[in-house]
């Protein structure tokens, strides 16, 4: 096997440098796009569950897009008005997706994945409640 030159070393390297440089911009700015598509599946999760659930807005406690957060209340007859939070923080290029949840104060660094699955189980919890209230409402009969 014949040895590779020094000046052939730094072609090659030359080469990879400018290569390695776009796939960390890709990479970069993927990042940026899932996690605003991240909160706009949440979005609609959330709005799709509020036409066949009315009630679900009563739990809504704030939602902001420019924010990129989503405040539900853990218990809309709950005298703590205690609330997940979910949010997606985008500086420059990093991103966080963070979740509080009910009754306490510091969020919580998660990845995309557990992102999501929170919000979802928050949600059903949510679902769940109302379901609850609905069949314990006395029927108009």
């Amino acid at each position: 096997m014949t040895p590779i030159h020094e000046e052939d070393q730094d072609i090659i390297r030359q080469k990879k440098g400018p290569d390695r440089i776009e796939d960390l911009v890709k990479e970069h700015l993927a990042n940026v796009a899932a996690a605003e598509n991240t909160f706009k599946s949440a979005l609609a999760l959330l709005e799709k569950h509020k036409t066949k659930y009315a009630e679900l807005e009563q739990y809504v406690e704030s939602v902001s897009s420019s924010d990129r957060t989503i405040s539900l209340l853990d218990d809309v007859k709950g005298s703590k008005r205690a609330h997940y939070i979910f949010k997606i923080v985008v500086t420059g290029v990093v991103t966080a997706y963070q979740v509080t949840p009910p009754e306490e104060k510091d969020h919580s660094n998660v990845d995309q994945t557990t992102w999501i699955s929170d919000f979802e189980v928050a949600l059903a919890k949510v679902i769940a409640q109302i379901i609850l209230a609905r069949q314990s409402e006395p029927s108009s009969k």
